[in-house]
């Protein structure tokens, strides 16, 4: 399928979300659509997929023009979308949840074909699994396959690797390109600069609702970005002086052994105050199995001492099975998971209820103020699945450094973010590390390794200490 759309615009009272868009998405190509928050990527989108009207422009279909008047009818025409945070039935099972619509709930035939799907998508899913069980990617891999069982002529990705790591991500472009091959029209919605290079034939920019850039080789969209402002260039000085700087967490002995995921064995690990800490993975499964162990939410074959240290280094040793969020954030730990949507908040919330979480205070008085310390224009009223990532992210980071904790756990804290929300969030980092605190990311992908005064690598379930500016 050819996809072409010419002088396409969408118009509402106050703001032009889209204006005079023209892009050709050819055949047996995956498309990639860069911009930040705003830029209009979501409106086009959804006007592609046949969930909104345009207000002018046309759209083609192997050059015959054509216009949408619902999602039914974009679907009838070979179009499907697979949404950041789909719609799916919660009660339901994974299998149940993709039938659904398809006007078939039994037959051996279908449901053998949507396990072999499944199992080529994600071999760790378990079909018979209630939706209301899953993390984001899984999520998501049960609205992918419920897509590809109609074998769509053009498949449309919104931030597909929101909720993924590093080996998912490779994974499901090695999908990806294999549907293209097949002459499937690919078009994918992602922050990624260079995930897009990497993966993409053709790169388009939107900026403010207008055809910023068009690259008809997705390599050539590939630039350096600047995280730092003289600001944070000052905190980086500081930060690598080279002060003896006091410990505040240490994991000795630390094993986790899950059944179906991949295990990490004997991993020991220093974080100090004032210092960024680094765990970085060449596309290493057991990256996850490290993140729910030490944040409290794998308990499966775990073992080993974590020790926790006050700024007057008062030591409190605990058996690494013992470790629970609860425990973390009495024991002054923020966590910032990688799920944001599922984990960290929930999309049926409002964000006064998604912020208020952790105080007795008016719960619309304590999200305005969350609201404005993050610095993002939405109302308490509003829905959670309104959100960006970026908001999100900013929000539920907020939320939990008003406990004032001593240490920041976060993972994979760039991905799904544009580059101003990259930026921001670097130097709100920085600004935790210059106020002493200790900070840990877990999947450092995209974040600036100069930075940090220690990096680990984790490989094959094995956590070594790969680069260190200090003794401690």
């Amino acid at each position: 399928m050819e996809l072409c759309i010419q002088d396409l615009s969408k118009k509402y009272t106050l703001k032009t979300a889209l204006d005079g868009i023209t892009i050709t998405f050819g055949g047996s190509k995956i498309h990639a659509i860069l911009g930040e928050n705003g830029a209009g990527k979501s409106t086009l989108v959804s006007i592609l997929s046949g969930s909104l009207s345009p207000s002018g422009g046309k759209i083609f279909i192997d050059g015959i023009q054509t216009h949408f008047v619902s999602a039914a009818d974009a679907m009838s025409k070979g179009i499907y979308i697979v949404r950041q945070r789909p719609v799916l039935a919660e009660n339901l099972t994974v299998l149940q949840n993709i039938l659904l619509g398809t006007g078939i709930f039994t037959g051996k035939k279908k449901t053998e074909k949507i396990k072999k799907q499944l199992a080529e998508i994600d071999p760790g899913i378990v079909p018979d699994e209630k939706i209301k069980n899953l993390g984001g990617n899984r999520r998501f891999y049960t609205s992918l396959a419920a897509a590809l069982i109609y074998e769509p002529k053009c498949l449309i990705l919104d931030e597909p690797s929101a909720f993924l790591d590093k080996g998912e991500r490779e994974k499901l472009y090695k999908l990806l390109k294999t549907l293209a091959q097949k002459g499937m029209c690919i078009i994918v919605i992602t922050h990624s600069r260079a995930e897009a290079a990497a993966n993409a034939d053709t790169v388009t920019v939107l900026n403010e609702g207008k055809l910023s850039h068009f690259y008809a080789r997705a390599s050539d969209s590939l630039a350096d970005r600047n995280f730092f402002t003289e600001k944070s260039a000052q905190i980086v000085q500081q930060t690598n002086t080279g002060t003896q700087h006091k410990i505040c967490l240490e994991i000795s002995g630390f094993s986790c052994r899950p059944k179906n995921r991949p295990p990490v064995t004997d991993a020991g690990l220093q974080a100090y105050y004032g210092e960024i800490c680094a765990v970085t993975s060449p596309g290493d499964s057991s990256l996850k199995t490290f993140e729910d162990a030490l944040c409290g939410m794998e308990k499966d074959g775990l073992s080993g001492t974590v020790s926790f240290f006050s700024a007057q280094q008062k030591k409190t040793a605990i058996k690494a099975a013992d470790l629970t969020p609860c425990f973390l954030r009495k024991n002054g730990t923020a966590v910032i998971p990688s799920d944001k949507t599922y984990r960290a908040s929930n999309p049926s919330l409002t964000v006064a209820e998604m912020l208020s979480v952790y105080t007795k205070k008016d719960a619309e008085e304590k999200a305005l103020d969350l609201i404005k310390d993050a610095a993002i224009e939405i109302t308490p009223q509003q829905s959670v699945s309104d959100l960006s990532g970026g908001m999100l992210q900013r929000l539920i980071l907020a939320r939990e450094l008003s406990t004032n904790p001593s240490l920041v756990i976060m993972c994979n804290p760039m991905q799904g973010l544009d580059a101003a929300s990259q930026k921001r969030l670097c130097e709100r980092i920085l600004s935790l590390v210059s106020d002493k605190k200790a900070v840990i990311l877990i999947g450092a992908e995209d974040f600036p390794l100069t930075l940090c005064s220690r990096v680990y690598t984790l490989e094959s379930g094995i956590l070594k200490l790969s680069f260190s500016k200090q003794a401690g």
